[in-house]
């Protein structure tokens, strides 16, 4: 499937340009540069995206369209959200069954796990999905869990937990 989206409008401080979409590799360093604050990084990543931000603009500039920026992508993924969108409920009959929490954060993550799941699911290299544009890393990554949720639990059983979710996103009372 092709992205729906090839670019957004960003609109910052004397700017308001369509900018293509980034790369999964380039989402990663931009989530990197809007949490640190870093200038110098926040510069470097507008410059690579656009030309029609000037190097010598005020940091802020740079601040304010990588947040408009991640907001332009968020908004894609929110408005896109069964293609997206990953699987989720916060009920999870199997889970409370077992005496677990549905909110219990595992504390050793696994940083590749996502990455991992699109390589399973497409064949593709750790090098390739990093330059998968994001919202195609999304896709593959929202269906590569899909499948792994309709194989672990069987397929009927996957099936009600997906609806599940997608009763959940759309805010569809269920009954309970």
């Amino acid at each position: 499937m092709k992205s729906p989206v090839n670019e957004i409008r960003v609109k910052a401080p004397g700017v308001d340009t369509a900018v293509r979409i980034c790369t999964k590799g380039q989402w990663e360093d931009l989530l990197i540069a809007l949490k640190t604050k870093d200038e110098a990084t926040l510069r470097t990543w507008v410059l690579g995206m656009t030309d029609k931000v000037s190097a010598y603009a005020p940091p802020i500039v740079y601040e304010v369209f990588c947040e408009a920026y991640k907001q332009g992508i968020d908004n894609i993924v929110e408005t896109y959200s069964d293609f997206y969108a990953l699987p989720y409920t916060p009920y999870d009959p199997e889970i409370v069954e077992r005496g677990c929490s549905t909110t219990e954060k595992m504390e050793l993550p696994i940083a590749t796990y996502t990455e991992g799941l699109v390589r399973e699911h497409t064949g593709l290299d750790f090098l390739q999905i990093q330059d998968l544009d994001i919202l195609t890393y999304k896709l593959y990554l929202s269906d590569a869990m899909k499948l792994r949720i309709l194989n672990a639990r069987g397929s009927e059983k996957g099936t009600v937990y997906l609806n599940e979710c997608y009763r959940f996103a759309h805010k569809i009372n269920t009954g309970f």
